[in-house]
């Protein structure tokens, strides 16, 4: 039989009811806060990777949840990626919004051309060309370009920053871009009608969960006839239980990720090796 990576909240509400017999139903409503709780601690949430497309005004951009992680990209409409602000030198020394960028076009005074063209641009940034405009409605006004021609490591790029988890804020002018980054696997639960976390199909950390439920329904004053937190007994006191499991449960958790991957890395070197044309 071949084993499921993964598990859910019912699976947990299950395995309480079997195994420790509660004799009330209150503490079924915040298993999956507990479940939560309990993954957290050990740092082993199931993720995978997503891609959603957003708006921007004004150069910001907000995601629906929370997206902090480093392991995030961001792209432009084009399909572009775009470059942490924190990662890469900042555009041509201005502020991590950016006031200059490509297209963007300034008014400048008819007095800083002239010192600008005078000095054959010897006092204006390298990214910055003159123009001078006539027509019937404008005569004789100036306009700013920016120009690109720095060297390479030197050239102005378009940035991003991550505020609040949740605001993406640009130093260019776009009306969206995509956002790809890691999140928390998670499942539509038919208890609680909303998405909860999936948890890794492992069964020490299942038992250490089950543990952890019944240790914080005994700290909300539910009388059990068996288990109580003022045992000495390690095998009646779900608290010392949940410690002493909650390690190793981590570790075959994470071993059992290693393996997938190991997995799939020896599935992919066979095929490789037995289908390809060899050189």
């Amino acid at each position: 039989m071949i084993k499921e990576k993964y598990t859910n909240i019912e699976r947990i509400i299950a395995k309480i009811d079997n195994d420790f017999n509660p004799d009330n139903s209150d503490w079924i409503p915040r298993v999956g806060a507990w479940c939560i709780d309990a993954m957290h601690q050990l740092n082993i949430f199931c993720t995978e990777r997503k891609k959603i497309n957003l708006k921007v005004n004004e150069r910001i951009a907000y995601t629906p949840c929370s997206i902090a992680n480093t392991n995030i990209k961001v792209y432009d409409k084009y399909g572009c990626e775009i470059e942490n602000a924190e990662n890469t030198k900042s555009c041509c020394g201005c502020s991590s919004t950016g006031d200059l960028t490509e297209n963007i076009h300034e008014e400048f005074t008819p007095d800083t051309i002239d010192i600008i063209e005078n000095n054959n641009a010897a006092n204006a940034p390298d990214y910055l060309l003159a123009e001078t405009l006539n027509s019937k409605e404008w005569p004789g006004r100036y306009r700013i370009n920016e120009y690109n021609y720095l060297n390479k490591q030197d050239k102005c790029t378009h940035n991003f920053v991550l505020i609040d988890c949740n605001k993406i804020e640009l130093n260019f002018d776009t009306d969206c871009i995509t956002v790809e980054y890691d999140t928390i696997k998670t499942e539509i639960s038919k208890t609680y009608s909303c998405e909860l976390p999936l948890i890794p199909n492992n069964g020490l950390l299942i038992e250490a969960i089950g543990y952890y439920c019944l240790y914080k329904m005994l700290c909300r004053g539910y009388k059990h006839p068996v288990f109580n937190l003022g045992a000495s007994q390690y095998g009646t006191n779900p608290y010392y239980i949940w410690n002493n499991l909650k390690e190793e449960a981590k570790r075959a958790t994470i071993i059992d990720a290693q393996g997938d991957i190991n997995d799939e890395a020896w599935r992919n070197s066979f095929f490789n090796f037995t289908f390809n044309p060899k050189g």
